[in-house]
C-alpha cells in the first residue's frame, strides 16, 4: 500500500458548497471502484489531501489530480503511516474550521498555508482525523495532545 499527501490552493479562492459536493461526490465513486481510501481536508482555499491504495493506483490518480485545474501550487509532503489511516472511507471530507474543530487555537495569519506548517504536525493533524473518522466522528484525541501549537502560526 502506498500513502501519499500533498497540499495544494484552490484556484478561484474558495470553492463553493455545491462545487465542493459535486467533487467529493465524483471522488467518492472513483475512489470506491479503485480501492483507494483517504480524506480531504479543506480550509481557506486550500486543500490537503491524503490518498491510500496500491502503488500504481495512487501514482495514476496524484498525476489526475496534478493536471485538475481548480487548484495550483501542488507541494507533495514526506509523510507516511505504518497503517492505514482510512480504511472503509472512499474520501473522508473534513471543513477545517479551528474555532470549531479545534477549540483553544487561534489562527493568527488570515489562511493556514500548509506548505508552512511542520510536516511532523501535519502527520498529528492527519491522525487525528483518523480517529474522529474511525470513531464514526467522534471527537477523538484532543487536538492538543496531537498537534499542538498547529494554529498558533
Amino acid at each position: 500500500m502506498r500513502q501519499l499527501v500533498y497540499s495544494s490552493r484552490a484556484r478561484d479562492g474558495c470553492l463553493a458548497n455545491a462545487e465542493l459536493s459535486e467533487m467529493l461526490r465524483t471522488f467518492r465513486h472513483h475512489n470506491s471502484q479503485t480501492n483507494v481510501s483517504g480524506i480531504l481536508l479543506y480550509g481557506y482555499g486550500r486543500f490537503l489531501q491524503l490518498l491510500e491504495g496500491k502503488s500504481d493506483v495512487v501514482s495514476d490518480l496524484y498525476a489526475r489530480i496534478a493536471a485538475d485545474v481548480r487548484h495550483f501550487d501542488l507541494y507533495r509532503l514526506d509523510i507516511g503511516f505504518d497503517r492505514q489511516l482510512f480504511t472503509g472511507w472512499p474520501m473522508a471530507y473534513a471543513k477545517v474550521e479551528p474555532e470549531r474543530d479545534m477549540p483553544g487555537y487561534v489562527i493568527k495569519a488570515p489562511y493556514v498555508d500548509l506548505h508552512l506548517i511542520d510536516e511532523a504536525v501535519i502527520s498529528k493533524l492527519l491522525l487525528y482525523y483518523s480517529y474522529r473518522f474511525a470513531q464514526g466522528g467522534a471527537s477523538g484525541p484532543h487536538p492538543q495532545e496531537l498537534a499542538p501549537g498547529l494554529w498558533a502560526l
